[in-house]
């Protein structure tokens, strides 16, 4: 009688198996990553439009005033206002006023304040506390709507690459607006406009926007 043949692998095919399928990973890893930070900007500019939105709603509810908020001096005198790096207070619960809890009542959702590119905490946030991912125009802190003359060019929000414990006001560029590495989507960051619409821009075009500007760049008025 004619003995079946031996159809088991061998080790060395086995080996050629698991080296092919360890080049494939390597070379779907980055772009699994990409379609994942990708999806992340797409939330992250939707939050942005309801910020927009709730932010719009407040102002529609206050005689077209955006929501003021309350200057916190560190080692310097005005206008150098806390930076967002400080982290500090909480933004949620703190006795100062802010204008992510002056739109909380219109947006009813945490989850919208936070970037999920975040890359963890500021040193000084408390990280038991709702997190915020996104930086205030200062310039438009208890401002009208109609002092605003070009919606559409002046930035109102942008992203931040770390979670703060504080509604942070940083009023460009005389503060840290911008500094190397803190743009939350591979080098870019998502900008709201005042007008409602939100625009992603690249780190060094950010920076061209917002930092050593002549007089009457979009954060002067």
């Amino acid at each position: 009688m004619k003995q079946r043949g031996n159809s088991a692998f061998t080790l060395i095919e086995l080996l050629v198996v698991i080296a092919i399928i360890g080049i494939l990973a390597s070379m779907l890893m980055p772009v699994f990553a990409q379609a994942r930070e990708s999806a992340r900007r797409i939330v992250c500019v939707s939050n942005m439009r309801q910020l927009g939105q709730a932010l719009a709603m407040y102002a529609g509810d206050y005689d077209e005033v955006y929501p003021p908020q309350d200057h916190l001096w560190i080692d310097q005198p005005p206008p150098f206002w806390i930076d967002v790096a400080y982290g500090v207070p909480n933004w949620k619960n703190g006795v100062y006023e802010n204008w992510a809890q002056a739109i909380y009542p219109y947006v009813k959702e945490l989850g919208v304040y936070q970037c999920k590119s975040n890359r963890g905490w500021t040193a000084n946030s408390d990280s038991t506390q709702p997190g915020l991912s996104y930086v205030y125009n200062g310039f438009s802190a208890a401002r009208s709507m109609a002092s605003v003359p070009e919606p559409s060019r002046y930035v109102q929000l942008w992203d931040y690459r770390y979670l703060t414990s504080y509604a942070v006001v940083d009023p460009a560029p005389t503060a840290w607006a911008w500094y190397p590495g803190w743009a939350p989507h591979a080098d870019q960051y998502n900008v709201l406009y005042f007008d409602g619409h939100v625009k992603n821009r690249p780190e060094m075009q950010f920076k061209a926007d917002i930092w050593n500007l002549p007089d009457g760049n979009p954060f002067s008025f």
